[in-house]
């Protein structure tokens, strides 16, 4: 699964989740929320899909934390 997020500084950062992890994290992040990410891998991308032109990406792994932030909805454009 692949996700483009948008830090405080609005950097935009690939995110993959490996196949086996999906299923445990899809549910946990919805587009539009604000949340706090730990124990994440930062990886450099050697694949030919980059859906942003820098080449790292973040990784999901089986013991990433999320919780979501209490600052609302951020706007979409």
């Amino acid at each position: 699964m692949d996700m483009i997020l948008v830090d405080e500084k609005e950097n935009l950062m690939h995110v993959a989740i490996r196949k086996h992890l999906v299923s445990r994290f899809k549910h946990c992040v919805i587009e539009g929320l604000v949340y706090n990410l730990r124990i994440v891998k930062i990886a450099v991308n050697t694949l030919k899909y980059r859906p942003l032109d820098n080449n790292q990406k973040l990784l999901f792994l089986p013991t990433t934390e999320i919780v979501q932030l209490d600052e609302g909805v951020v706007s979409i454009p």
